[in-house]
């Protein structure tokens, strides 16, 4: 499963939507996320249930192009709880402001490229 919400994608969506034009119409933004546990917490939970249990946890690198990708990435996911809540123009201010955080979060390659570091969160269970 996706661990991001401690990314600075997400921490950038957040911080973002604090801003005064729009922290109003976006204050249950983050209601409509689901946290996660930490890899020693599903372990325990697992455990209980079953004779074998794996947990780990990896980081993909996603190349991607500029820090537009990256907006491109999360617009039908992480964003959407935020964009769903503001009209058009809000939407533009919105993402330009969320593109100028995320710039100083990610490095441009010469070409380009920007990788996206992806961690997920594995766990397989044997009963």
């Amino acid at each position: 499963m996706p661990d991001s919400l401690n990314e600075p994608t997400h921490l950038c969506m957040r911080e973002v939507a604090r801003d005064a034009r729009w922290s109003q119409r976006l204050a249950s933004a983050d209601s409509e996320r689901a946290s996660i546990e930490t890899a020693p917490a599903y372990f325990r939970m697992l455990k209980a249930h079953c004779r074998q249990v794996e947990v780990w946890r990896t980081t993909y690198h996603h190349p991607l192009k500029r820090v537009d990708g990256i907006i491109e990435w999360f617009s039908s996911t992480g964003l959407l709880p935020y964009l769903s809540r503001l009209e058009r123009d809000q939407k533009e201010q919105y993402l330009e402001a969320y593109r100028t955080l995320l710039a100083k979060h990610y490095s441009v390659f010469d070409d380009g490229t920007v990788l996206l570091p992806f961690p997920r969160v594995f766990m397989m269970a044997t009963r």
